[in-house]
């Protein structure tokens, strides 16, 4: 699996590992979390270029529920080529305050976000698509490509 996934990361692009975490198991809602928050950040780093459907981030993400807390996360692998301007610091700021904003906090609560640069890209693959048959199995999974 992980060589298909890995197949539309093409070389030359940079990328982050963003964790985004839920207080609520409602799906259909996560998901449309998701969804907004994907178009504010690539609206973020690409501005105008996305705005004109010239340029997007490109996502690969999973859904799943928490082992221990049953909440619903998502990891997002994101990947950019060079014309993306926004450094490491910008996109987990901004990252952060969207989602909080999302989830409508006030006051950063719990650890709701992780952002952590791109390095191993097999090994992120390998922990986003973790268990992939039981989840898909258990229809407690989705692979989902932005």
């Amino acid at each position: 699996m992980n060589d298909a996934i890995g197949g539309w990361y093409s070389e030359g692009l940079s990328g982050f590992y963003i964790t985004l975490n839920s207080l609520k198991n409602d799906r259909i809602c996560f998901e449309q979390d998701i969804g907004r928050f994907t178009h504010k950040l690539n609206d973020y780093c690409y501005g105008r270029l996305y705005k004109r459907r010239l340029k997007r981030l490109k996502m690969l993400g999973s859904i799943e529920q928490g082992s221990l807390n049953g909440i619903l996360h998502t990891h997002l692998i994101v990947g950019h080529d060079a014309d993306m301007k926004r450094s490491f610091y910008d996109v987990n700021a901004f990252t952060r305050k969207q989602w909080y904003q999302t989830l409508n906090l006030k006051n950063p609560y719990g650890n709701m976000v992780n952002v952590a640069r791109l390095n191993e890209l097999s090994s992120r693959i390998s922990y986003t698509t973790k268990d992939t048959n039981y989840f898909m199995r258990s229809n407690n999974f989705n692979i989902v490509a932005f």
